[in-house]
């Protein structure tokens, strides 16, 4: 039988996951991905937000990402920004199918590496962001932000107004 298991002893993981949830700190999002023999790896980590992280994806490789996302709330006077982490898997249209049968069972494994972790998204490549603030908006609670901030300029801002919708 295959060895389905995780090797996460790579040091770098849990630094980059630290550098990521820094209450203050820059970064946005992180990637990581599984190499020839199961071993985890950093693939990136960024700023740039969602788009950045989009763009590292690698469609022959299995990859878990963690993206920063702050529900915005602007009342004018006042505004609170809530983070959220959003877990995402993403499996490469290039990958084997025996490669794909073990992502869940690795998925959940990577997973427990990362606590405070709000909604985990399964990803292809045509995920928007729109995609992943509907999975917000399903596991949140009666209040909802005004936006959800997805990573550096308003292109990358969902916006939740009832009437106005969409992205802004």
């Amino acid at each position: 039988l295959y060895n389905m298991s995780v090797d996460v002893s790579d040091p770098a993981i849990r630094a980059t996951w630290e550098d990521l949830s820094q209450k203050d700190g820059d970064k946005n999002w992180a990637l990581f991905g599984l190499n020839a023999s199961n071993k985890l790896e950093v693939m990136g980590c960024g700023t740039g937000g969602f788009n950045e992280f989009k763009a590292s994806l690698d469609q022959s490789r299995v990859a878990f990402g963690i993206l920063l996302v702050h529900g915005v709330d602007d009342r004018g006077t006042t505004v609170s920004r809530r983070s959220k982490f959003v877990f995402l898997t993403y499996i490469g249209p290039n990958m084997s199918v025996l490669k794909k049968a073990r992502v869940s069972v690795q998925r959940e494994e990577v997973q427990r590496l990362f606590e405070g972790i709000q909604v985990s998204v399964d990803i292809e490549d045509d995920v928007t962001i729109s995609d992943i603030a509907e999975k917000l908006l399903a596991c949140g609670g009666a209040h909802k932000p005004g936006y959800y901030d997805f990573g550096p300029g308003d292109d990358q801002n969902y916006v939740l107004d009832f009437y106005v919708g969409g992205d802004k």
